[in-house]
């Protein structure tokens, strides 16, 4: 088994044709058959099937691709490690974060570690539980940066904890109905925005509710990325959970604070990272300097 095979499998799976896949590897479309096939006869499995349609990864290729995608990410950051540990920082930090980590740790920290790391190129994905948990396994991300889920992490994961932030209730400024609320109840019939996929962050407001014996509110929109969920809000009459660190970063935002009797839940942030993926000393000095950020949250 080489190597170029497992980035054969993975590019297959990425793009979904040979023809993409052979493009992006640069190779030809032949050679990157071989590849896939010299695979499938060393496991006696098949890992590709071939339609009209493209090419899909089996099931015996999925598990496969899942290993496949580690060594390549063990790879990659070994070569980095090592151009970092012999020369000036450089290579790649990839990470996905939250909306609260994105206003209120992230600018700080990129401003520090540009100047002093200037080489080093910086890839920023939005990203929540549980779709950071694929990217995480897949290699795609170094670390994320964002809330801790409320469910206990797979060891496979550690959080390490870095901030804490109040949850708000947050909605236009010109909502028709802003001055009638008053508790939870009182917003029990709105229609709300959730942040993230499905079984992330948006399913406190489920907890929320339910916790108090009140039915919960319907979700109308699931919006999976930072600039999606501001703008909904801020351009529709939901109703949405935000970190009260977010008005501190924006005072001048269309977007207000829903006063309510009750007291909301605390919202932790901090580093989530594959336990036992080593990490780059460029993607070591990139997380110090968020630790220096969350001194000023």
């Amino acid at each position: 088994m080489k190597l170029v095979q497992l980035k054969s499998l993975i590019a297959l799976a990425d793009c979904g044709s040979l023809r993409a896949a052979a493009r992006s590897l640069d190779l030809s479309q032949p050679a990157l058959t071989y590849h896939i096939a010299a695979l499938e006869k060393e496991f006696g499995v098949l890992l590709v099937q071939r339609s009209g349609r493209g090419s899909q990864v089996t099931g015996y290729g999925k598990t496969l691709l899942a290993h496949a995608r580690t060594v390549d990410r063990e790879i990659r950051h070994a070569r980095d490690e090592l151009r970092q540990l012999t020369d000036e920082f450089s290579g790649e930090v990839s990470l996905a974060i939250s909306i609260a980590s994105a206003v209120g740790l992230l600018p700080e920290a990129l401003s520090e570690f540009a100047k002093k790391h200037p080489s080093v190129h910086l890839r920023i994905v939005d990203g929540l539980y549980p779709g950071v948990f694929r990217l995480l396994r897949e290699g795609s991300i170094d670390f994320a940066l964002g809330p801790l889920p409320p469910a206990k992490l797979h060891s496979e994961f550690t959080f390490d904890p870095l901030v804490a932030s109040t949850l708000v209730i947050a909605c236009r400024r010109s909502h028709p109905r802003i001055k009638t609320f008053r508790t939870l109840a009182d917003l029990a019939s709105e229609e709300w925005v959730a942040a993230g996929e499905q079984g992330g962050p948006g399913t406190i407001v489920q907890q929320i509710f339910g916790d108090r014996g009140i039915a919960p509110p319907r979700i109308v929109v699931q919006a999976e990325s930072i600039i999606s969920f501001q703008s909904i809000l801020e351009s529709c009459n939901y109703l949405g959970l935000l970190p009260a660190v977010w008005f501190k970063h924006h005072p001048e935002s269309p977007l207000s604070v829903v006063s309510i009797r009750e007291s909301l839940p605390t919202l932790r942030l901090g580093i989530i990272r594959v336990a036992s993926a080593q990490q780059t000393p460029a993607a070591k000095a990139f997380i110090a300097a968020l630790r220096k950020s969350a001194r000023h949250f």
